[in-house]
């Protein structure tokens, strides 16, 4: 994880402890995990977010990920289950077993791209990926951006209920995009959604190095 900050986050919810940390090189380990993980989630009957019965295309391949893993400051978030209870801020010796979700943060010019947002399915509705995107938040702030865009399904209100709880809107920006195996039948559309950040959210002192973690508890 960079080291760029002291600043902590907690929320309090109700089983066990998770954390929420920016992916390091060393994570390239966990490279599988993190692969079946997005790429399979929204194809899984337990996920609520599943979408197998209308994607049936890959999020990502596996080099594309290492590359974004292997590479430093790639703002990739990952959120590890931990002990409990935990001492901050000893995140990386408490972490155990393996990612339970993960999300890219990609900065473009005045706005933050999220992507790849996957929460394991016996993780969902614990608050993570919640924790997740309050994270990438922090991190866009601390790099003077205030906005953050989300791509969702057009056919996915219910993904589309949860974001709009967040405060997101739609730009009116869509993209079409076919299925591979069946590029005439299967077409559907990206809707590109934003949500403004509020930089008052997060109080960096001045002459302080910043960090993204959170510690949570499920």
């Amino acid at each position: 994880m960079s080291p760029d900050s002291h600043i902590q986050e907690n929320a309090l919810l109700e089983k066990e402890n998770f954390n929420v940390r920016l992916s390091t090189p060393n994570d390239e380990k966990h490279l599988d995990t993190l692969y079946n993980l997005i790429n399979m989630v929204n194809q899984s009957s337990a996920s609520w977010a599943s979408e197998g019965h209308i994607i049936k295309v890959k999020r990502i391949d596996r080099e594309s990920l290492r590359n974004i893993i292997t590479k430093g400051s790639s703002g990739l978030f990952l959120a590890f289950p931990t002990p409990s209870p935990c001492v901050y801020p000893s995140l990386g010796s408490d972490e155990i077993q393996r990612p339970i979700a993960c999300l890219k943060t990609t900065i473009e010019g005045s706005k933050g791209h999220i992507s790849l947002l996957a929460v394991d399915p016996e993780y969902q509705s614990k608050g993570v990926a919640s924790s997740m995107i309050h994270a990438s938040d922090k991190y866009l702030i601390s790099h003077d951006v205030f906005f953050s865009i989300f791509m969702i399904h057009h056919r996915r209100n219910g993904i589309k209920a949860q974001y709009r709880r967040l405060g997101c809107q739609p730009t009116g920006r869509i993209e079409q995009v076919s299925d591979p195996d069946d590029p005439i039948k299967n077409v559907y559309y990206i809707e590109e959604w934003e949500r403004p950040l509020k930089a008052t959210s997060f109080h960096f002192s001045q002459g302080t190095t910043r960090s993204y973690a959170v510690k949570s508890h499920l």
